[in-house]
């Protein structure tokens, strides 16, 4: 079978992963979730296959032995695709799960040399404003919705607040975290980069050029135009945060200030 039946999404969580996965599925893909999920029970997780696996022989426990479980997992996902196309959710902190050897090596993770030897496509994708997305972190913590169909009606939404001291500090470690990844995917041939903020178009539909990328990855001619899920949180900070105030005070006359008044 070809490789390029492997396509990774590579993220942080309320980065927009989910979104265009779903939008990867509707052009025929099968939906393979985050693999790397610590829940057992998660459909086509890896660490459910592991499970089963140590439960036949125990050996397979040892991580080490995970480079092998992880091909022999793409196989099985392989066999219930029947043909389409896999896609593989894979959050930043996912990539060195599989250790690359015994020793202490520096090496890239195992899984970005998995992916480059077969020439996957490796899409990241990466949310600018890192305010919305630790809002948005915040809001799923409180309230434990992970996402919203088109259509469904909002509900009333918790007062959240963040803590202010720490916040300039996370900004730019989540910044630094998108840069470390961008640098570690640059020698790759077949990686893809998109901006959640630029997914959309004003109208809510996909963007131009997010429809381009899901075409091409997946061969599809036919690429759906309109999200299956819409935005959680796009109500002004101020109506979301309860010391808005404070945040905005913190954020002011700094590099991160834009982050306030934008939209997404």
């Amino acid at each position: 079978m070809a490789q390029t039946d492997l396509i990774f999404l590579l993220g942080r969580h309320r980065s927009g992963t989910t979104v265009f996965r779903d939008l990867l599925e509707r052009c025929g893909g099968l939906n393979c979730h985050e693999i790397m999920s610590a829940k057992l029970e998660a459909e086509r997780g890896f660490y459910g296959y592991v499970a089963r696996r140590v439960a036949e022989d125990p050996k397979w426990v040892w991580p080490i032995r995970h480079q092998r479980l992880f091909a022999d997992y793409i196989e099985e996902l392989r066999g219930e695709a029947r043909g389409r196309k896999l896609l593989l959710d894979l959050k930043y902190w996912g990539l060195n799960l599989i250790p690359v050897s015994e020793d202490v090596t520096g090496a890239r993770p195992f899984l970005v040399e998995f992916i480059d030897k077969r020439d996957s496509p490796i899409i990241q994708i990466i949310r600018r404003n890192k305010l919305r997305l630790i809002v948005s972190e915040a809001l799923l913590n409180a309230s434990g919705k992970w996402f919203a169909a088109a259509g469904e009606v909002e509900e009333e939404k918790p007062m959240i607040e963040l803590p202010v001291e720490a916040l300039l500090p996370e900004i730019e470690r989540l910044i630094a975290m998108d840069r470390a990844i961008q640098r570690m995917l640059m020698p790759l041939s077949n990686a893809h980069e998109l901006i959640y903020e630029e997914m959309f178009a004003a109208n809510g539909d996909f963007a131009e050029a997010t429809r381009a990328l899901a075409g091409r990855v997946m061969g599809c001619e036919e690429v759906p135009r309109a999200p299956s899920h819409r935005k959680m949180n796009p109500e002004p900070l101020s109506q979301i945060l309860g010391n808005y105030a404070q945040v905005a005070a913190r954020l002011e006359g700094t590099p991160h200030e834009w982050m306030l008044a934008a939209a997404v």
